[in-house]
C-alpha cells in the first residue's frame, strides 16, 4: 500500500541507523531478541532464507520454515512434589509455584495471544518435523526452587523480570495479576517474533515495542482478552507505569525524537523508559489512522522473513510529517488519548489575500486544525471566534466545583448537564492552564527546526475570542479548542474563526 503524502519511508530509511546488535545487552523486562536468535545456532539453521538472488538479480522464492524448538520434557511428578505445578494449553506449558487459581486462566490467555499475533503478523510457517508450535514457560514466585529443580539454567543471562531464548521464557512473579499477565505476554510475543529469522530482529525498538504493544491487554465484557490497547487508567493497568514514564521525562526534557528511539541498543532496555518509548512509537504507528496499515504490513515481514519488500513504496517519501506528529504525540501522550480525533490533518496555508480575512471553521472534537494562513514573521494578526460548542456532553465533575467556583456558589444541575463554552473557554475547569474549551493557536515552520525539539508546534498561545499578535515566526497557524487529549470524543460543535492582517503600530 502507499498512503497518500508517502508518509512513512522515512521510518525504514533510519533502521539501519540502529546498527548491530549487543550480545551482551539484556532488557530490564525481557529479551535481547537478536543475540538468542544468533546464540541460538541449531534453530536458526532450521530456517530457510525467504529468496535468493539468481544470477540474473530476480528473486527466486524458497520455502520458509520456522524454528525447530520442541517443549522440554520434565519429570512433571517430581516437579508438583517441589510446589511446582503443570498447567497447559493448546500452545503453552507453563510450570509454576504460584496459587493455582491464579495460574490456571494464563495459559489460555497465551492461546488467545497466539490468535491474536497470527492475525497480525500472518501464521508462523511449518517448522521441518511439522510439529505445533509450542511455548514453555516457567513462572517463578520462589527462584531458588526453579534452580534447585533445573529448570533454571546456569547460562540464562541475569533478568530482573523476564527472559526468552526461543519458545522458552522465564518470569519473576509480579505484585498484580495484570502486570504479571502483562509479562507473560511480553515473553511469549517474543517467542513467536523470534521463531523466523527476518530482517527486525536487530531493531530493538520494534521487538520491544512490539511485545510491549501485545502485552497490554484488557478483558471484553464476554471475557475475552483484547490485545494492543491504550491504558485508559491508572488502576485497571497495574504496575504499568509506561505512560508515567514518558509523561516524566516529557516533562523534564521534553519528548524524545523518532530517531533517538530507533537508535536503541539492547543495554539501553536495562532500565525501563527504554520500553517505555518503544512502546509508545509502535503504540503512535499502530494507533494512527492514516500510518497504521503500512505498519501492520511492516509486521508481516515477521512471519514471512522477507528480505525483498520494497519499503520505499510501502512507507512513502515524507518524513518531516512523521517526526513532527509524532513529536506532538509524544508531548500530550497520557492515558485514553484519542489517537483518531487526535490525528493532524498537515494542510500547509498560504499569505492573506489583502485586507480580505480567512475564514475557517474549528469543530471542538478534533486536535490541531490548520486555518490555511501562512503567517509571516514580524507581521500583525488579528483573529476573532464565534460560536458556541458542547465541550463535555458528559461531564464529570471537578473536585469542590459543586460547593464553590471562586466565591460564588455553583449549582450542582449546572454541572450535571452538559457544558457549553464558547471560544473564551470556561473558567471552573482547565486544562493544560487554561480554560477548558479556549480557543488556543500554534504555528507549524516549514522546515521545522533544525534543533530540539523540531517543532514549532508545542509552543500554544491563547486566541479566545479575539488575540492580535505580532508573528515570531512565519509559518501556518493550527487552531484547536482546549481539552484533554483523552476527552474528545464527547465534544461536538464548532466555532467560526477569521484571521486578518492588523494595522503596524
Amino acid at each position: 500500500m502507499i498512503l497518500p503524502g508517502n508518509i512513512l519511508y522515512g521510518l525504514c530509511a533510519l533502521l539501519a541507523l540502529c546498527g548491530a546488535v549487543d550480545d551482551s545487552g539484556v532488557g530490564a523486562g525481557s529479551c535481547n531478541p537478536a543475540a538468542d536468535v544468533r546464540r541460538e545456532g541449531s534453530i536458526s539453521r532450521s530456517v530457510s532464507e525467504v529468496s535468493t538472488r539468481t544470477s540474473k538479480g530476480a528473486a527466486a522464492r524458497q520455502t520458509v520454515y520456522r524454528a525447530t524448538d520442541p517443549p522440554p520434557k520434565h519429570d512433571d511428578e517430581r516437579l508438583a512434589k517441589s510446589g511446582i505445578q503443570k498447567y497447559t494449553s493448546k500452545r503453552l506449558q507453563l510450570y509454576t509455584d504460584i496459587a493455582p487459581d491464579q495460574a490456571r486462566p494464563l495459559p489460555e490467555l497465551m492461546d488467545h495471544a497466539f490468535e491474536a499475533w497470527t492475525e497480525y503478523f500472518g501464521p508462523l510457517p511449518p517448522d521441518r518435523e511439522g510439529t505445533e508450535f509450542v511455548m514453555t514457560g516457567y513462572l517463578m514466585a520462589d527462584k531458588a526452587l526453579f534452580r534447585e529443580a533445573g529448570l533454571l539454567p546456569e547460562d540464562l543471562p541475569p533478568f530482573p523480570h523476564g527472559r526468552n531464548k526461543g519458545t522458552r521464557f522465564w518470569l519473576n512473579d509480579q505484585p498484580t495479576p495484570y502486570y504479571r499477565r502483562h509479562l507473560l505476554l511480553h515473553e511469549g510475543t517474543h517467542c513467536f517474533m523470534t521463531s523466523v529469522r527476518h530482517p527486525f530482529l536487530k531493531d530493538v525498538w520494534y521487538m520491544e515495542g512490539m511485545a510491549e504493544l501485545f502485552g497490554t491487554h484488557r478483558f471484553e465484557a464476554d471475557g475475552r482478552p483484547r490485545f494492543r490497547v491504550l491504558p485508559h487508567d491508572r488502576e485497571q493497568f497495574a504496575n504499568l507505569g509506561r505512560i508515567r514514564l514518558v509523561e516524566d521525562e516529557v516533562r523534564q526534557k521534553g519528548p524524545r525524537e523518532l530517531t533517538s528511539i530507533l537508535r536503541l541498543v539492547p543495554n539501553d532496555f536495562l532500565s525501563n523508559p527504554a520500553y517505555a518509548w518503544s512502546w509508545a512509537l509502535c503504540q503512535f504507528l499502530d494507533g494512527h489512522p492514516r500510518y497504521h496499515e503500512s505498519f501492520q504490513a511492516m509486521g508481516r515481514v515477521v512471519t514471512t522473513g522477507d528480505k525483498t519488500t520494497d519499503q520505499q513504496k510501502l512507507f512513502g517519501t515524507n518524513r518531516a510529517d512523521l517526526d513532527e506528529e509524532w513529536l506532538l504525540f509524544a508531548a500530550v501522550l497520557c492515558h485514553g488519548i484519542d489517537q483518531t480525533r487526535a490525528a493532524i490533518d498537515f494542510r500547509p496555508g498560504k499569505l492573506l489575500n489583502g485586507d480580505q480575512p480567512a475564514k475557517v471553521e474549528i469543530v471542538a472534537d478534533r486536535g490541531w486544525q490548520s486555518t490555511g494562513v501562512l503567517i509571516d514573521k514580524g507581521k500583525k494578526y488579528q483573529v476573532t471566534a464565534t460560536g458556541r460548542v458542547v465541550i463535555a456532553n458528559a461531564p464529570q465533575r471537578p473536585e469542590g466545583a459543586s460547593r464553590r467556583e471562586g466565591n460564588q456558589p455553583v449549582a450542582t444541575s449546572a454541572l450535571d448537564r452538559p457544558w457549553e463554552s464558547e471560544p473564551q473557554g470556561i473558567s471552573f475547569r482547565y486544562h493544560a492552564g487554561r480554560p477548558l474549551g479556549m480557543l488556543v493557536g500554534t504555528v507549524r515552520t516549514s522546515p521545522p527546526p533544525e534543533v530540539a525539539p523540531q517543532t514549532t508546534m508545542l509552543d500554544v498561545f491563547p486566541i479566545g475570542r479575539e488575540a492580535t499578535f505580532t508573528a515570531a515566526t512565519t509559518g501556518t497557524l493550527y487552531l484547536r479548542l482546549n481539552d484533554d487529549w483523552s476527552e474528545l470524543a464527547d465534544n461536538a460543535g464548532k466555532v467560526e474563526v477569521q484571521t486578518r492582517s492588523a494595522p503596524m503600530r
